[in-house]
């Protein structure tokens, strides 16, 4: 079974958890942290982890209301994480040093996931505004 498949099967029972959460996904301790210390001014309580794979373990015990991620990772690639939230309607950015440009960053626009890169000035801001827009007012 693969980490898609079983990140299918939990979100399934989404709606029974309790505590709501912004889980952030980064290969990159340094990116990782940075956004986690970025997204804690939201208001939620953000968890981390580093492969899109540990992320169903945050489903099982929380309720997930919004994922930033990386774009391209060793197990489990940000985009695919990204469409499959998508059919569940929880929120999910892709945050990347990829150039906004490129193929990939194309076909997070392509699916309707919003696209940021790590190189932004504003990025605090930026993310910010994301979880104003798209996660408080679900």
């Amino acid at each position: 079974m693969t980490t898609i498949d079983r990140l299918e099967g939990i979100l399934n029972n989404l709606y029974s958890l309790k505590e709501k959460v912004l889980v952030c996904i980064d290969d990159d301790s340094s990116d990782l942290e940075l956004m986690g210390r970025y997204l804690q001014h939201s208001g939620y309580t953000v968890l981390s982890c580093s492969d899109g794979d540990e992320l169903e373990k945050f489903f099982v015990n929380y309720q997930v209301v919004g994922v930033f991620t990386d774009l391209i990772m060793a197990r489990v690639d940000g985009l695919g994480v990204a469409k499959l939230l998508r059919l569940y309607e929880i929120p999910c950015f892709v945050v990347s040093g990829v150039e906004c440009s490129s193929s990939k960053a194309l076909d997070c626009y392509r699916i309707g996931v919003e696209f940021l890169s790590k190189g932004d000035v504003d990025l605090k801001d930026k993310l910010l505004k994301l979880v104003f827009d798209y996660v408080d007012k679900r």
